[in-house]
């Protein structure tokens, strides 16, 4: 452990870690951490108030002013942005990958395509052969994803850690997972109709 006002060092036994996400603290009975850090027996570290009082900044570590509610909301707000802008970003991406997979794999099978459609294959028959080829790969991609979106949020939950002093736990929700997965499907279905009039169009 470092003391940010004088720089100096001490070396602590940990006797248990309890998950505490709001600060990183150490707790340890006061007497022996005014002997260590070599203060006056009976001193302390903080100061709780009702109201404010007249100190001498320079003595002080830090002030905080727990009155204001917005305080605790706009230290909300930038995790707040970050998860949805990721989130955003990604359905956008979801929405052009798939869209431009399928639009490539239609062109590739053009000539599939008409043949189908001469042995007197439906435009509605076609369209789930050659669309829902897609559907192992969607549902591969969905899981194999999973792992990747866990090591990102846990970098971001290090980022906000950092800038905050908060821990952020990565909590994986089988609710939220659910969701994601019909919604991967729904714009895959979305996807699948849009290419669906390309395809049509293949005489």
């Amino acid at each position: 452990m470092v003391n940010k006002l004088d720089g100096k060092s001490y070396s602590l036994t940990i006797d248990g870690i309890v998950e505490a996400y709001g600060e990183q603290f150490i707790f340890m009975p006061l007497d022996e951490f005014n002997r260590m850090t070599g203060q006056p027996l009976g001193s302390y570290r903080t100061l709780l108030s009702s109201h404010e009082i007249d100190f001498d900044e320079n003595l002080l570590a830090g002030v905080m002013d727990a009155r204001d509610p917005e305080a605790f909301e706009d230290l909300a707000t930038p995790t707040t942005l970050i998860v949805t802008s990721v989130t955003a970003l990604a359905v956008l991406i979801a929405v052009i990958i798939i869209y431009l997979v399928t639009s490539l794999m239609i062109d590739e099978s053009r000539s599939t395509i008409s043949l189908m459609k001469v042995f007197g294959y439906r435009g509605k028959e076609v369209a789930k052969l050659i669309l829902n080829s897609s559907t192992l790969a969607v549902f591969i991609g969905f899981w194999l994803g999973l792992p990747f979106m866990l090591a990102f949020g846990n970098n971001v939950s290090d980022y906000v850690a950092e800038t905050i002093n908060m821990v952020i736990p990565m909590i994986v929700n089988p609710l939220y997972i659910l969701i994601s997965f019909v919604l991967i499907f729904a714009v895959y279905e979305i996807t699948k109709r849009l290419c669906g009039r390309k395809l049509a169009k293949y005489p």
